[in-house]
Order: structure tokens, then sequence, then C-alpha cells
């Protein structure tokens, strides 16, 4: 009799090491902060919403304010989303185990957006005041 063949075991799976976890204390915090984003975000739609509606009536009244009205509805409908899927991205951090890095980073890129929009945005409004300003120079001189 020869030996026994052993039966060859199938391949584990390698251990996925556990992500980082934050604390239950920043895991309040953080759950905090998701919460009042996503009011934000809410409010930041509800706001672009009424606007779309006021430049639809603007825009029969006078083109250039209805369509400076309809400018205001982009900028709030990306401010909305951003802030409700950064939130949702945060409050993932607490309800799950395992991925906090990952959500976190994805609720970073989300922020990084709006303060992309808003830095631009606020360059714009910067060179409109540089040109008013000098247009009124030259026009009283």
């Amino acid at each position: 009799m020869g030996k026994p063949t052993e039966v060859p075991q199938s391949p584990q799976p390698p251990q996925k090491p556990a992500g980082y976890e934050f604390t239950i204390a920043q895991n309040n915090t953080i759950e905090g902060l998701a919460s009042r984003m996503k009011i934000i975000g809410v409010l930041y739609l509800v706001v672009g919403g009424v606007l779309t509606l006021a430049g639809i009536w603007t825009l029969t009244q006078s083109l250039i304010q209805g369509l400076v009205s309809l400018v205001q509805v982009v900028f709030f409908g990306f401010m909305g989303y951003w802030t409700v899927q950064a939130a949702a991205s945060f409050k993932l951090i607490v309800q799950t185990r395992g991925n906090d890095i990952s959500y976190l980073m994805t609720a970073l890129e989300d922020l990084r957006k709006i303060y992309n929009l808003q830095v631009w945005l606020l360059l714009v409004v910067l060179a409109l005041l540089a040109i008013g300003v000098l247009l009124a120079v030259f026009m009283m001189a």
C-alpha cells in the first residue's frame, strides 16, 4: 500500500488588512458634519429651484438679468449636488467599517470641487469689478 494521497486544499484568499477606523468621538464629529452638510446641500438645491423659476420669469422681462439669474442656478446646482455628495461620503465613514480613508478621500474630492468653483467664481467677479471700475474712471475723465 502506498502513501495516502493528500487532498489539495483550495488556496485561501489573502487576508485584506483592516483599514483605518476613526474613533467613536471622531465618528460623532464626522456624522454631525455630514448631517449639517446634507441640510446645506439640500437648501442650495431648493434655492437653485426657486432661482430657476425666478430666472425664467426674469427672462421675459430682461434678457441680461434673466441670464444672470440662470448662471446663479448653475452655481447653486453644483454647490448643492457636490455638498450632498460629500455629506453622503462622510456619512459612509460612520456607517461602514474598513473603508474610512476611501470615503474620506471621496468626500474631500467633492469639497475640492466646491472650492474650485468658488475660486473661479470669485476671480470672474473680481475681473468684472475691475473692468467696471476702469470704465467708470475713463468715463469720468
